[in-house]
């Protein structure tokens, strides 16, 4: 069986429209160790912070900062115990999340980077952004026969269809303003193109699984926006509209790298290994809980490592550029790049068609990561500030974790007992902390934090964890 490769569209959340080339500025260090703007930023703002840190701005700023530099005056202990710096899982997640940083930069290096937004088709958007739609729609689930249904109402009345194909149900109403549906279909439907009542739209997909049809019953013109208003929409729709232009122009970059390799997949190793995974993947819903304490991923046996031992890790799962790639090669790549279905929700026997998606994103992931590393992207100042983060928080988990176990009172609060071992390092480390306290002082924080996520990559935070170590705000 002989699959063509699919053009890979990469989202990024955060950041696109800020793209900065001058250094980051650092709020601290300790030691070597460098806690810049952006990771102070990062790490109050876009991860779940302790509900004692819902206080005053000047407080949330010096337990930000205190905890940080908690963080990595453990790191520093850390790096001189063996059974840390060599954990080979922990290396290989670090090398996992650089490598997925280097494809990002490959992404903003070869594709926003050299694009704009269309001007014409922002000044066409914005002179429809003052427009409410009232819409009729109805929905479906994805597993309906919504091809027929779209031939249907191409020749028929939307009540007809509704009612007709579901005795009962009548289409409900809904309005619309452009905000509402920014990066979505429905915007591209309604305000990129021209729009007719009585026009037709879908079937539109949404992530939940439910397929929309939607019709224009007319639309009025009655939001007038401020100039503060306007200038932030023409802000958005621009981004919005580079944002899809980078993905055109990044398929293109992929399409180049992949040219003529062909994924053919080999049964003989396809099907051992969907009998291997099945189970781990269908049916142990822990592996991947982002709440989950990270100590444990580096210091209890793995099932994918058990899964090694087995027999058939030699048979050949699949052939691209001429390699071979085994079961247990497939296995190796996943310490570094766990795997990520396309579809987060599916039934057990569509296992292996899924899994095939994946290992084929996987692949295709390969080939860019060995594309970024041939461009010097792992020498990338934004890599390495990522990387060293992850690092830095991780080894502080570990020994976070290993000092907790020498804890003799059990009474005696975990957060109480890890601040006092704060202070002393601290005080150990003095001479090496500096803190830029002109920088602090003018640096606003984000009173409502969010917990901010990556869709469709294999490390989906943004950001490492909250320190838990210390409270201290003096």
């Amino acid at each position: 069986m002989k699959k063509r490769f699919l053009t890979y569209a990469f989202f990024l959340l955060l950041f696109l429209s800020c793209r900065e080339k001058q250094a980051e500025p650092l709020i601290a260090e300790v030691g070597q160790l460098k806690i810049s703007l952006r990771d102070f930023k990062e790490r109050a703002e876009l991860t779940i912070r302790p509900a004692a840190l819902n206080t005053d701005p000047q407080s949330l700023k010096q337990i930000t900062l205190n905890a940080l530099i908690a963080e990595k005056l453990f790191a520093l202990e850390a790096g001189h115990e063996a059974w840390i710096t060599d954990n080979v899982k922990l290396g290989d997640y670090l090398t996992g999340i650089r490598e997925q940083k280097m494809r990002e930069m490959h992404y903003l290096t070869l594709a926003w980077d050299q694009v704009q937004a269309d001007q014409e088709l922002t000044a066409q958007i914005m002179a429809a952004a003052g427009r409410k739609f009232q819409l009729s729609y109805f929905d479906v689930p994805l597993t309906s026969e919504y091809d027929s249904l779209s031939r249907l109402l191409r020749r028929y009345p939307l009540e007809a269809v509704v009612g007709g194909v579901y005795p009962g149900r009548a289409p409900q109403l809904q309005e619309i303003t452009w905000s509402e549906v920014l990066n979505t279909e429905m915007f591209d439907s309604l305000f990129a193109r021209d729009v007719e009542p009585g026009q037709i739209i879908g079937p539109v997909l949404r992530q939940d699984g439910r397929v929309f049809f939607f019709r224009v019953d007319g639309w009025q013109n009655t939001i007038n926006l401020s100039e503060n208003e306007q200038a932030t929409a023409r802000r958005r729709i621009e981004n919005m509209l580079r944002q899809q232009a980078a993905i055109e122009k990044y398929d293109q970059v992929i399409a180049g790298l992949m040219q003529g390799k062909d994924l053919e997949f080999d049964l003989d190793g396809l099907i051992p290994l969907v009998n291997l995974l099945g189970p781990l993947y269908l049916d142990d819903q822990t592996g991947n809980r982002l709440d989950e304490n990270p100590a444990g991923k580096f210091t209890r046996p793995e099932k994918l490592d058990s899964l090694a031992q087995s027999e058939k890790t030699g048979r050949s799962v699949l052939k691209i550029d001429g390699q071979n790639w085994t079961i247990a090669e497939i296995f190796e790549a996943v310490n570094t790049h766990p795997l990520v279905f396309r579809e987060k929700k599916f039934p057990r026997r569509k296992f292996g068609e899924q899994l095939k998606l994946a290992l084929a994103d996987l692949i295709r992931d390969h080939y860019i990561t060995r594309d970024a590393y041939a461009r010097g992207l792992d020498k990338d100042p934004e890599v390495i500030r990522t990387g060293q983060a992850w690092q830095d928080y991780l080894y502080s988990v570990l020994h976070r974790e290993k000092m907790l176990q020498a804890k003799k009172d059990p009474a005696q609060p975990d957060l109480e007992f890890l601040d006092r071992e704060v202070r002393r390092l601290r005080e150990k480390y003095k001479p090496q902390i500096r803190i830029n306290t002109e920088l602090l002082a003018r640096t606003e924080l984000n009173q409502i934090p969010v917990l901010a996520l990556q869709q469709n990559v294999p490390y989906p935070l943004v950001a490492p964890g909250f320190p838990q170590l210390t409270l201290n705000n003096q």
